[in-house]
This record gives structure tokens, sequence and C-alpha cells, in this order.
């Protein structure tokens, strides 16, 4: 029985615990939205892409407020396509990775897709995540 408690007590840290962190949480801010089952979802046309690049997608003006559900039209129902070069990414405490591109002039922006294991299938956004 002695023995049996300390196999158990790693168990626990070695086995349970890791296991908890690999389950995404599939919730948070305006998670309707980052996962696209907003009421806006429908505005965003995946069929057409707009060029840009850093400078402009980073110069846009930031909102006063992010509503929980909808979209900030135009540039949150815009498929935007820029040149840059993926440089770090991290997987984030909320269920989302966390990823940092620069361009040939050294500007940077950070994105967020959400986990693919907490995409709804009905999401039109599944498929590209």
């Amino acid at each position: 029985m002695k023995r049996l408690i300390p196999l158990l007590f790693f168990m626990l840290v070695f086995v349970v615990f890791p296991l908890a962190n690999t389950f995404a949480q599939c919730t948070g801010e305006r998670w309707t939205v980052k996962i696209g089952t907003d009421s806006d979802v429908a505005l965003v046309n995946l069929n057409s892409t707009t060029a840009s690049t850093i400078s402009d997608l980073t110069s846009l003006p930031v909102p006063n407020t992010l509503p929980e559900n909808s979209r900030i039209q135009p540039p949150e129902t815009t498929t935007w396509v820029i040149n840059a070069t993926l440089v770090k990414y991290v997987r984030s405490y909320d269920a989302d990775y966390h990823m940092v591109f620069t361009d040939s002039s050294g500007r940077t922006m950070i994105g967020e897709i959400p986990d693919p294991g907490c995409m709804n299938s009905n999401s039109p956004f599944a498929a590209g995540v």
C-alpha cells in the first residue's frame, strides 16, 4: 500500500495535470466572432480577398467598444491577405493561437486563430483553421 501512494501521486502530477492543459476551454472574449458563429458571419465573403499590408492593418482606427457577438465593419467582414512571415506562435490559455507576423520592412503584427479543436463544424471558418 505504501508503494501505491507514490505511484498514484506520480500519475496525478505527470499524467492527469498535463492532460488538463491539452483540452481547450473553447471560450473567451468575443468567442462567437473568433469561431464564426456570430450573428454577422454571413457578411464575411470568404470567396473574395483584399490585399493589404501590416502597416495598413495596424493603422486602422481602434473601435471605442467591441461588440461581443457581432462584427465591426469593414475590418472584421473583410478577408485580408498580407505578405508576411510568421516568426512566432504560442497557444494561449483561452484556446486560441497568438501569432506574430513580420514584413520585409520589419513591421510586426499579432494575429489569432482559435484552436482547431474548438471550431464548430457549422462555422464557415472551420476548413481554414
